[in-house]
């Protein structure tokens, strides 16, 4: 054992003391409440992802389904256009058949 007067016995508690003063000190319980408080913020994260994912893919389908029917709408006015000189085209040639 190692002996110290007075004088050096009481810098060293007073060198503790300034040294726990100042520090933060955590227990257990306190860094079981810090993970309780970051899985639960976790938790919270997880579930707006979900959800703006879920909003995402609502947007995304009403979009195509948007898209579908302009595709759906422009290939009728193509097909019209289209269909249209063939049959006068047909229409014409039965009538030079016919003369």
């Amino acid at each position: 054992m190692i002996a110290i007067d007075k004088p050096q016995a009481e810098a060293v508690v007073a060198a503790v003391q300034d040294a726990t003063e100042s520090a933060e000190l955590v227990t257990e319980r306190d860094l079981a409440e810090a993970v309780a408080e970051l899985r639960a913020g976790t938790g919270e994260l997880r579930a707006e992802f979900r959800s703006e994912i879920a909003a995402l893919r609502s947007e995304m389908q009403v979009g195509l389904r948007e898209l579908e029917l302009r595709m759906a709408a422009r290939m009728d006015a193509l097909q019209n256009r289209l269909i249209g000189p063939i049959l006068g085209a047909m229409l014409a040639a039965v009538k030079m058949l016919g003369h």
